[in-house]
């Protein structure tokens, strides 16, 4: 049934007769503690098994050249449902879809396409923002991490990244940046970007860290 499948947590729609739906014929039976429904629930998890490996065999096959690998990388399974034993489906299936993807070579960076599991990804702590803020972001991000997603995609991958809830993905912080930034001096910064990210950090009233880190310039240029 393809009805709510658009919600299923994945870029792909899996395609078979063999599938047990339920009653209304709005979504399939897949883990529950109904005995009545468990042989139903274990053929319909086989199914997604099956056609996890196949998907992923074509993906790993380069059969055809991927144009937009981007679009095939959002998995997002639901697991905060009511039903707890749904929910830990779900969260077996979502590792099981990190797992095969960090190994395929679709981030494209600044030095080409690499796996997903060698890039640096931003934190939330860089994504609400507005496109000039954004801007200054990626250029201080860019000066120290080079396996990064190029600028126009970097916010997509970065959310999807987020969502793998994965504990093996690489992500990007503030932290992370302004350790960077204190240990250096002021000569090969942008003096405008970098006063426009010291802005936002006190808009965003995270201005422990200018006692936290070395980050003002005394006359000589040193932080």
């Amino acid at each position: 049934p393809l009805i709510g499948s658009e919600n299923f947590g994945i870029n792909f729609i899996i395609n078979c007769k063999n599938f047990l739906p339920t009653e209304p014929r709005d979504g399939i039976h897949l883990k529950s503690d109904k005995d009545q429904v468990k042989d139903q629930e274990e053929k319909n998890r086989e199914i997604i098994k099956k056609c996890t490996e196949i998907i992923f065999s074509f993906l790993n096959s380069n059969v055809l050249q991927v144009s937009n690998p981007l679009l095939y990388t959002n998995v997002h399974f639901k697991t905060d449902s009511e039903n707890q034993t749904l929910n830990e489906y779900f969260e077996e299936l979502q590792n099981d879809w990190n797992e095969k993807l960090r190994s395929l070579p679709f981030v494209k960076t600044v030095e080409g396409y690499k796996t997903i599991q060698e890039v640096y990804y931003f934190s939330e702590d860089f994504l609400n923002s507005d496109d000039n803020t954004f801007d200054c972001f990626y250029e201080l991000i860019s000066k120290f991490y080079n396996i990064i997603p190029i600028k126009e995609e970097a916010i997509k991958w970065s959310n999807y990244a987020i969502n793998w809830k994965s504990d093996n993905i690489n992500f990007i912080t503030h932290n992370d940046l302004l350790e960077k930034v204190s240990e250096c001096n002021l000569e090969g910064f942008n003096t405008d970007t970098l006063k426009n990210y010291y802005q936002h950090l006190i808009d965003i009233e995270h201005v422990n860290v200018f006692n936290d880190y070395k980050l003002l310039p005394n006359i000589e240029g040193y932080f």
